[in-house]
């Protein structure tokens, strides 16, 4: 009888160690699945964000050449606050001027956040003819 009680705490032992592993490896799956959305999240919002600065330097540049139809373009710093910290933005706009035979050219590059090595970056690019 003592070799039977030992064989089945054995198999006790066994079965609460395979429970173990079994909970371990549940564990560390939901952790690699919350890791990888919230990069898909954190990804998505920089997408957007950077767009949205596009979307403004696009037309920052229209305003610009409204006013002023030598305005060659410039770096647009913009600062957008996320979770209480603000993080960088930055807007490259280029203003080709037309020639006789194209319309000039307003072309903008956005990436955000401006200072990270995982930033996301948006173009545009729209004929204009206010340039000269």
């Amino acid at each position: 009888m003592n070799n039977s009680k030992r064989k089945r705490s054995g198999v006790a032992m066994i079965v609460a160690l395979v429970c173990v592993v079994v909970v371990g490896a549940l564990c560390a799956a939901g952790l690699v699945y919350a890791r990888t959305s919230h990069r898909t999240t954190q990804d998505a919002f920089y997408r957007i964000q950077a767009d949205w600065i596009a979307q403004g330097g696009m037309e920052k540049a229209i305003v610009a050449l409204a006013e002023n139809p030598k305005y060659r373009g410039e770096r647009w710093i913009v600062s957008i606050e996320e979770h209480g910290e603000k993080e960088p933005g930055v807007a490259e706009i280029k203003v080709v001027p037309e020639d006789n035979s194209k319309p000039g050219v307003v072309q903008v590059t956005a990436q955000f956040p401006a200072d990270s090595e995982r930033r996301a970056t948006v173009a545009y690019e729209r004929q204009t003819t206010l340039a000269n």
